[in-house]
């Protein structure tokens, strides 16, 4: 497509694509709630909640994730509505992945009575047999969408799936209108190296290589946490909820506190959809302290397009980096993809150049929404 040029522009693809999948159904199952700190994961629930809540109007009568799913639930609250797995991954990356392909697996093989829609996805497995497990499953589903947000993912999935598949943008782009008008802070003139720590660092892209002074290395402040026996792992939820969400930084959460009344719907006040309203609101404000943004994290990249925040992105642990880049934001004016550590500083520098104020798309009311 050769018009994507904004981040409007890509949410106004991703809605026209998901309508025929979803706009005819009133009522719905929504599996896979954000547990996690990673703060991708809490973008892609809140923008699969945002769209069916606020753009297509689907009512969500159960919400469980894979540890908590109950059948009896589930009949007694959803009936024989269709069942919708939130936006993210499948593959067998690490062991949590593996227990949600293995939970689907065994969903998709009870309830053959009625739709299972997976929300757009990558899909990639490093086991063949685990793959074909999947496939076999999939396929024996007479009612079964798989929406896919990469080219690499709608080949794999054309392939070997016979039910129906459809190509379009990461769901995180359904909040483009919410957080065009988002502005928290006043960036400094560090550039933050969003790196992931959850996955052993890459040496080809050692920030001692990329000849920057000014740069400030981070992962996502959701994921800090007190180093603790397994036996006392209750008090990261205290330490987060009291210490990193209130007084560390006192100025987040009265910015927080303001944001929260203003941007979220009644229909997202549930528990589960606040605590997700919430680590989304910390990671915007870190990513905003900053001019310009370096990162491994497709989520920080795709925030930064969100934010108008000047951003290069590095190849990830995953190709999905990579391949959702070619495919949804390389034309975004403010972004780069760097192949090597050697194209930072200069990417870095034509960045700075283009953009030597902090960059900021054109602003909208903050509870404009498109319905």
């Amino acid at each position: 497509m050769n018009d994507l040029v904004t981040p409007l522009a890509i949410q106004e693809v991703l809605r026209q694509r998901l309508a025929p999948e979803i706009g005819a159904y009133k009522t719905c199952a929504l599996l896979e709630f954000a547990r996690w700190n990673n703060a991708g994961i809490h973008a892609l629930w809140l923008g699969s909640v945002s769209y069916l809540l606020d753009t297509a109007r689907v009512k969500v009568a159960y919400i469980s994730n894979h540890r908590n799913f109950s059948p009896e639930q589930l009949a007694r609250r959803a009936g024989k509505a269709p069942i919708i797995f939130r936006a993210g991954v499948l593959n067998d990356g690490w062991s949590g992945t593996i227990e949600l392909v293995d939970f689907c697996n065994r969903l998709i093989t009870t309830y053959r009575d009625r739709p299972i829609i997976f929300l757009p996805r990558s899909i990639s497995f490093n086991s063949q047999a685990k793959f074909q497990e999947l496939v076999k499953t999939f396929n024996a589903h007479p009612r079964l969408t798989v929406l896919v947000r990469d080219e690499a993912s709608y080949a794999l999935a054309m392939e070997h799936l016979n039910c129906r598949v459809s190509l379009m943008p990461d769901i995180a782009f359904q909040l483009a209108d919410k957080l065009q008008s988002v502005s928290f802070n006043t960036p400094t003139d560090k550039i933050l190296f969003l790196r992931r720590s959850d996955w052993p660092a890459d040496p080809a892209f050692d920030p001692k290589n990329f000849g920057l002074s000014n740069l400030v290395v981070q992962d996502w402040s959701t994921t800090q946490a007190l180093r603790l026996p397994w036996r006392v792992r209750g008090l990261n939820r205290l330490w987060r909820a009291v210490w990193l969400t209130r007084l560390a930084v006192p100025a987040e959460w009265r910015s927080r506190r303001r944001w929260l009344k203003a941007a979220t719907s009644p229909s997202q006040r549930d528990a589960r959809f606040h605590f997700s309203w919430q680590m989304l609101h910390q990671s915007l404000y870190q990513l905003q302290q900053y001019r310009l943004v370096i990162t491994n994290r497709l989520h920080g990249h795709i925030l930064c397009v969100l934010l108008g925040i000047p951003n290069i992105v590095l190849p990830g642990p995953h190709r999905n980096t990579d391949v959702i880049f070619q495919s949804w934001t390389a034309q975004i004016p403010y972004c780069r993809f760097a192949t090597t550590a050697a194209d930072i500083k200069r990417l870095a520098q034509e960045l700075l150049d283009k953009f030597p104020t902090p960059s900021r798309p054109v602003r909208l009311p903050l509870n404009s929404q498109s319905r």
